[in-house]
């Protein structure tokens, strides 16, 4: 057997007592990898189980920061253009895209606030194969496919937490050079 990270392994064997190989996902650099203008903050997915209350309130306490939200697989819960969108002066709405290089051209870092165990967290990986950190959730897969390429937020923790993170990476102009922030091993 095989599981994705170490999470959906230590699942496996606690529920189906079933022992697994852990291989992370494949992920092709050059189809995610650029270089970043480093001008905004990078949303994808905003829905319910992938915050996007979290990251709507993020955006509505800092409204100094640009951020990209980008639709993508979940089309039913999708915030789509809310009277709180249209509010957020700071907020760009964008249709999900195959290529979402563009979307990491212009990212300095990446907003993964997911409220759901996350199997691994590929967006991570693919963010982080251009030196983009990583806010995200504590939870499921992504504390492993995160490492020491952002920080970590308990998914419930209070927006002050969020907001304390978000301004570390954004603000502190050393913390979110890309030299402090690691990359993935992967050539």
């Amino acid at each position: 057997y095989i599981a994705n990270s170490g999470f959906i392994a230590n699942r496996l064997r606690r529920d189906f007592g079933i022992d697994a190989e852990i291989m992370p996902p494949l992920v092709l650099p050059e189809r995610y990898r650029v270089h970043s203008t480093r001008e905004s903050v990078l949303f994808v997915n905003p829905v319910a189980e992938k915050g996007v209350e979290i990251s709507l309130r993020l955006a509505e306490e800092r409204p100094d920061i640009p951020f990209n939200f980008v639709e993508s697989w979940e089309r039913g819960s999708v915030v789509r253009r809310s009277e709180r969108v249209r509010r957020a002066k700071n907020i760009s709405w964008h249709k999900s895209q195959l290529d979402v290089r563009k979307f990491y051209g212009r990212a300095k870092l990446l907003l993964v606030p997911s409220q759901w165990e996350e199997a691994w967290g590929r967006i991570a990986t693919e963010a982080q194969l251009s030196g983009i950190p990583v806010l995200a959730s504590r939870i499921g897969g992504l504390p492993e496919s995160v490492g020491p390429g952002g920080i970590l937020v308990e998914p419930n923790a209070p927006l002050d937490d969020w907001l304390a993170a978000l301004s570390r990476m954004w603000d502190d102009k050393q913390d979110a050079t890309e030299a402090l922030w690691c990359r993935p091993t992967i050539s």
